[in-house]
């Protein structure tokens, strides 16, 4: 049997320095000989703290989880040197948000090849280094709140290489994955990933970060203690109030938001092909429905992000037009009334689009905090890293952001200015019905 060992990241001391990687050592040679009397073995991440000079101190029979490209050559031969096996490691997901970058984009302002073709080469690569492989190591985390039903593409292709290391072509492995995961009646599958992709990105840079007011500062970083630690709220700024007196406004969302509204814009056709796709694929495959329902939820989420981005654009059209139409007070109310109801629409929607996400997640997750099978589990906020999904106690961490725009509370007060200006122009105020459908 093989454990895992894990050391606590908050030495006193910063990462890196000769005390940190001398507590590293002797924790993981007490932890080592304690397992290795049942007859247990030990898999640990032989990495920072850890100095290189130190690598010599460990047991022969420790097994390195974490074996990857950044490995220098006089690091990968010293862990030969102390005879410690290795597994190649590889991460199928890091802190992506919905969906992982398993193809090529831009991320976070750079580019990327994606974890997919990171992986292919791997192993001969580290073999050609010396590594002493038995194995690889297919990761990617929970923290940054992504669904299990992602990461299959994923762990497959690290599986695959480490048995086949260079063959088949990773088109030709990405493929064969998707007649094996879904069955042969599933042609459109790889481009309904690249499109989640794509919409998972722009949802995650959409967002402005500012200083959070749910969490305080970290405990610290990867560095150390004190290091960093400031953690950000994701959030949009609403479009500007007008007066209520003279609808006098000075508009900023459409300017501020310009290029995230094109893309939008855009977007949302390719989302139409996506969810066209995966509604399809949900009548003809002949595995793995229930991953496919997951990836519709996400997809919806994903529409839904850049609705409301272009529709708050036009809430802000409406305003503006409605303070340039200052010798028509009754256009300006209609108008006004025009953004009070589109608002709303965002607040209806939300609450649409989040009923059937939460079902279609909760298929195969429990809620945090739950009893089950008479034991307590308790979920505890990460005081070092700054985790997408460490906002909220349930799912609603994707909704976060959306929730401290206060949408709702805002077309109140939109709803206010409204009655403030009609009252002094002697306009009767009455919130538009819903559209009926043969208009």
């Amino acid at each position: 049997e093989v454990y895992y060992a894990g050391i606590c990241d908050k030495c006193e001391d910063a990462y890196n320095d000769a005390n940190s990687s001398r507590i590293w050592v002797a924790y993981l040679n007490r932890v080592n000989q304690w397992m290795s009397q049942r007859g247990r073995q030990i898999m640990a991440w032989v990495e920072f703290p850890l100095l290189q000079e130190d690598i010599l101190k460990l047991p022969d029979d420790v097994i390195d989880g974490i074996m990857n490209s950044g490995r220098s050559d006089e690091w990968i031969g010293n862990e030969n040197r102390a005879g410690i096996e290795q597994l190649s490691y590889n991460s199928m997901q890091g802190s992506e948000y919905l969906f992982p970058n398993y193809f090529p984009v831009t991320y976070r302002g750079r580019y990327t090849d994606g974890r997919l073709s990171e992986t292919c080469g791997a192993v001969l690569n580290l073999e050609s280094r010396g590594a002493n492989l038995i194995g690889t190591f297919a990761a990617a985390w929970d923290d940054a709140g992504l669904h299990n039903e992602t990461f299959w593409l994923g762990w497959a292709t690290v599986t695959q290489y480490g048995w086949t290391k260079s063959t088949p072509s990773l088109q030709q492995s990405i493929a064969d994955f998707m007649d094996l995961f879904y069955g042969y009646n599933s042609p459109d599958m790889v481009e309904a990933y690249r499109m989640l992709e794509e919409g998972a990105r722009f949802y995650e840079a959409l967002w402005d970060r500012v200083p959070s007011k749910e969490r305080t500062k970290g405990y610290g970083s990867s560095f150390g203690k004190g290091i960093g630690g400031d953690m950000t709220d994701l959030l949009l700024q609403m479009p500007p109030l007008p007066s209520g007196k003279n609808l006098m406004m000075v508009p900023s969302f459409r300017s501020r938001y310009a290029t995230k509204i094109e893309e939008a814009s855009i977007l949302l056709k390719t989302n139409d092909l996506l969810i066209a796709q995966l509604m399809r694929s949900l009548t003809r495959v002949s595995y793995n429905r229930y991953n496919l329902e997951v990836l519709l939820a996400i997809a919806f989420l994903e529409r839904y992000t850049m609705e409301s981005v272009l529709n708050l654009a036009k809430i802000e059209d409406y305003l503006v037009a409605a303070s340039k139409t200052d010798k028509d007070p009754a256009k300006a109310v209609t108008l006004l009334l025009e953004a009070y109801r589109l608002s709303g629409q965002i607040v209806q929607d939300q609450k649409s689009m989040w009923s059937d996400f939460s079902a279609i997640w909760y298929k195969s997750r429990l809620p945090k905090n739950m009893r089950v099978g008479g034991k307590d589990y308790d979920h505890v906020f990460d005081d070092v890293k700054d985790h997408f999904a460490d906002r909220r106690i349930g799912l609603e961490y994707m909704l976060a952001p959306f929730e401290r725009m206060a949408i709702e509370a805002w077309r109140q007060q939109l709803y206010h200015v409204i009655n403030d200006f009609a009252g002094l122009h002697n306009i009767p105020v009455k919130e538009p019905e819903p559209g009926r459908l043969e208009d």
